[in-house]
């Protein structure tokens, strides 16, 4: 099955059943090209979900005295789950512009929380409590990070940056394979 054409024999056809039919073909494409991805991927969620629902238990009843940020972590590793399940299915939909702004939430997320668990100072992970809203991965963690090296994570918060900002970079690349496979 091809990818379909927003116009069929001259006439637009209707954007729901244009949207329907390309979902189709991505779903099927990526089931067949990255099968054993794809297993891995579900194994990873349905093993996150099992360490979140044991870990919830822990968190709520004080079972293990936490760093003050235990929040903000259990919060990142608990929507991380959703996030990325959700990112997941619009991706297999061929929906990649809209799956960006919720990989960037995830990677946010992440590193919010890896900064404030391992960091003596708690002012980041209050200001993170109280939502304000001008907190700045890149001006509030990364820039101020000296080891390890974070050039890999400078140049994925670009790239993700970049994507989910109205840009020339950002949108949905097209539904057509001929178009999107280079």
């Amino acid at each position: 099955m091809s990818p379909p054409v927003l116009k069929s024999r001259g006439r637009a056809i209707p954007f729901d059943r244009f949207i329907e039919q390309s979902e189709s073909v991505y779903h099927n494409l990526i089931s067949k090209a990255y099968h054993v991805e794809d297993k891995l991927i579900d194994q990873y969620l349905v093993l996150q979900h099992k360490m979140a629902n044991f870990g919830v238990g822990l968190f709520v009843n004080n079972v293990y005295r936490f760093h003050e940020s235990k929040s903000l972590v259990f919060n990142a590793f608990q929507s991380n789950l959703f996030h990325l399940h959700s990112a997941r299915l619009l991706i297999r939909n061929g929906l990649v512009g809209s799956a960006y702004p919720i990989l960037r939430l995830t990677y946010e997320g992440l590193i919010y929380a890896k900064y404030c668990s391992v960091s003596k100072d708690v002012k980041l992970y209050k200001r993170w409590e109280s939502g304000d809203h001008r907190l700045s991965l890149r001006n509030d963690v990364l820039n101020k990070l000296r080891t390890p090296q974070i050039d890999e994570l400078l140049g994925l918060w670009t790239i993700l940056c970049r994507v989910t900002h109205f840009s020339t970079y950002s949108g949905q690349p097209g539904l057509d394979l001929e178009y999107t496979s280079s």
